[in-house]
Parts: C-alpha cells; structure tokens; sequence
C-alpha cells in the first residue's frame, strides 16, 4: 500500500488507485500519512481536520478512524501513546519520497547528472496541487509551505542540467512549470538561464519582458535583484554559470 499526498489524497494497492473517501477521512489520512510510523496525538488531530471541531470531537474521531479501518482498501490505523499511528513505513508515502531523493540530491558529492535524475524523480511525484480539496487552515498551511518547496526543487533541477552541460533536458518541463506559476521570480531567472545555455538568447530576452510586465500589472512590482541580474548578463552577452544547485 501507498499513499499520495503531492495531489488528491489517493491510496494505492498493487496498481489499482482508490480515492480516499469522504472529507474527513482524507483529512485524518492525510494528517497521519505526514507523519507515518508515528503517533499523532488525539489532541493534533482535532486541531487539524477541524478549524471548528464538532461537539464531541473525540467520540467523531473515533467513528470516522473506525471506517478508515473498515474502508475499500482497508487502512491500518493503530491506537498509540494518546493517539493514532498509521501503520505505514514513510517510504510508502509520496512526500517523503519526495524528500528522500531531494536529499540525496543535496549530497556535496553528488555528481550533476545524478542530481538531475533524482530531483526530476522528485518531482515526477507531484500530480498537480497537494492536498487540493482540504479545507482546513492546516491543510492550507502545508499546501502553502510544500508548493513552495516544489519551486526551490525546480530550480534546483533547472541548475543541475546546467551543471551537466544538459540544459536543453530540462527545457520543455521547465517551459510548463513557468507557465503554471508566471510569478516566482526564481523559477524564471532559472527559465532564463537555461534558454541561454541553449543558445536561445532572444527568448530568454522575451521572457524577462513577459515576466515584467505580468509583476507590473498583476502586484504593481518590478523583478527582484536576482531577474535583473540575470537579464543584465543576457543582455550583455556575459557567461552566465548555473549556480550551485540546490534542493530542499
């Protein structure tokens, strides 16, 4: 069994994948499958699937865990220590997936090539927005610290290819990931650098103007150091080295 969090929460069974039901049962799955192999207390259960918890939150908590455990597929929640533990090693949940190659990844004795390899595997984890159809000011907070994240490891990516002499690999998704989040500056001086390094200056020049204008009209903003950075060595034709890649 697995468990996807970097999406709709999902379990999977050999190769067949099962919604996780109802609401509440994603949000308990969800706040477990975080921290699986350990205990979450009744009391940090209750504060994360309900921003207004009912009147007898304990006794709601209980039924629900009861049809998680009774569910298609079955799940294996534990009783433990004043709270609930899944029964699951973290290995079989997406983010920490996730968080294990990023690791691997940041090793100083990483070679390029093998860094480009583990954070694209890292990132081929995410489908879309995590946790998307969770409503609680935690779920939101998570989903907010985890997108940003996923940006740091894009450009950690972006930065590996051209470290590996390879930039033209990481192009086209990076090209998508771009379009998807048109204002995180990071990801397009990243965008940038890697059209240059594939001798593609006029587009790198042309986005610059596109990303400019979308801060101006969109936050009232110029492009923060770093994009002016970037666009002033494209501009003038200097070497433009990938900086130290870098993945959280």
């Amino acid at each position: 069994m697995e468990l996807r969090l970097l999406g709709p929460v999902e379990i999977v069974v050999g190769r067949q994948v099962y919604g996780a039901g109802p609401l509440r049962h994603r949000s308990i799955l969800a706040v477990l499958a975080i921290a699986a192999g350990s205990p979450v207390s009744v009391e940090s259960l209750i504060d994360r699937v309900w921003d207004e918890p009912p009147a007898y939150p304990r006794r709601a908590l209980q039924v629900y865990i009861s049809r998680i455990r009774r569910g298609e597929p079955p799940v294996d929640v534990v009783r433990r220590s004043g709270g609930y533990l899944l029964d699951l090693d973290p290995g079989q949940v997406d983010v920490h997936q996730f968080r294990r190659l990023a690791a691997r990844a940041r090793h100083p004795d990483c070679p390029p090539r093998e860094r480009v390899d583990l954070l694209g595997r890292a990132l081929g984890l995410w489908r879309g927005l995590p946790l998307p159809d969770l409503e609680s000011r935690w779920a939101g907070q998570i989903r907010q610290s985890w997108v940003q994240r996923y940006l740091e490891t894009v450009t950690a990516w972006a930065q590996a290819g051209l470290l590996a002499g390879d930039p033209v690999r990481v192009l086209p998704r990076l090209r998508e990931l771009t379009a998807e989040h048109p204002l995180a500056e990071s990801l397009a001086a990243a965008y940038m650098r890697v059209l240059y390094a594939a001798g593609r200056r006029a587009e790198a020049l042309s986005h610059y103007i596109t990303v400019r204008h979308r801060l101006a009209d969109d936050l009232g903003a110029d492009p923060g150091t770093e994009l002016q950075r970037v666009h002033r060595q494209i501009l003038t034709a200097d070497p433009l080295p990938a900086r130290t890649a870098t993945a959280c």
